[in-house]
C-alpha cells in the first residue's frame, strides 16, 4: 500500500493494496505515478509460468487509484522482442505444505513419505514460483523544461521507465498508452534510474551485470 502520514505520523489515508514497489514520482497537479505488480497468467510471455507483471499507476493526490497500465501489454503491442529471462520474483514460498512437513517428519508413522513430499515441495516451488523478466525499478514524469527538449518524446507528462530484467529504457506516452521510445537491448545489463538533462541528452545507470562493470551511460536519445 502507499500511506500519507503528518509530520507526527498520523495516518491520513493509505491506498489499496496493489504491489506498490521501487519508485513514485509527483505530476504538478499531484496526482501520484507509481510502480505496482499483480502476479497474473500471460501466455503470450509464459505458458507454463505465472509472470510478476509490473503497473504504470496513477493515483489522486488522495490515493485513489485513476488509471493502470500492464507493461506486459505496452511491450507487447510496441512489438519489443521480450527477453525470457529465467529470474525469479522474491515472493514467499508455499508454507501449507512446508507445516504439513513439518508435522509428520518427527516421529511420524507417516514418516517414510518425507522424501516423496520433499520432492513435491521443490516441484510445487519451482512450477508457482512467478518470472520476474517485466521487473520495473524507475518512473519518472518527463517535463519539457528548455527550449532542447523539443522532440514529440519529450512532451509533457510521458513517462520514464526502465525495466531492469529486459536491459530497457523506455519512454511511454499515457493518453496513448503506447511506448514511443525504447533503448538498451544488446547495450545495457539491468539498468537503473534513467534521468532526462536540461540540455535533452538521457543519463543511465548501467549495472553491468554480465561484464561485472557498471558505467553511467549520457544518450542523446534522437
Amino acid at each position: 500500500k502507499l500511506v500519507k502520514l503528518d509530520w507526527n505520523s498520523n495516518l491520513l489515508w493509505q491506498s489499496d493494496n496493489l504491489g506498490f514497489h521501487h519508485d513514485l514520482s509527483f505530476s504538478e497537479d499531484n496526482d501520484i505515478y507509481a510502480l505496482a505488480r499483480k502476479v497474473e497468467y500471460i501466455p503470450e510471455l509464459n505458458l507454463t509460468h505465472l509472470t510478476a507483471n509490473d503497473y504504470i499507476t496513477i493515483l489522486s493526490e488522495t490515493g485513489t487509484l485513476k488509471k493502470s497500465i500492464s507493461i506486459a501489454t505496452l511491450l507487447l503491442n510496441a512489438d519489443i522482442a521480450i527477453v525470457h529471462d529465467d529470474i525469479e520474483a522474491d515472493y514467499p514460498r508455499d508454507t501449507e505444505l512446508k507445516a504439513f512437513i513439518a508435522r509428520i517428519e518427527d516421529g511420524s508413522i507417516y514418516s517414510f513419505f518425507i522424501p516423496l513430499l520433499r520432492k513435491a515441495e521443490q516441484i510445487y516451488e519451482k512450477l508457482s514460483r512467478p518470472k520476474d523478466f517485466l521487473h520495473t525499478n524507475t518512473i519518472n514524469i518527463v517535463r519539457n523544461k528548455t527550449p532542447g527538449s523539443y522532440y514529440e518524446l519529450f512532451k509533457n507528462d510521458n513517462i520514464l521507465i526502465c525495466i531492469r530484467n529486459q536491459n530497457l529504457v523506455a519512454i511511454v506516452d499515457i493518453e496513448k498508452e503506447e511506448i514511443v521510445w525504447s533503448w538498451g537491448t544488446e547495450e545495457l545489463e539491468h539498468p537503473h534510474d534513467p534521468l532526462i538533462l536540461n540540455n535533452g541528452n538521457m543519463l543511465i545507470f548501467d549495472n553491468g551485470y554480465k561484464r561485472n562493470t557498471s558505467r553511467i551511460i549520457e544518450l542523446n536519445p534522437v
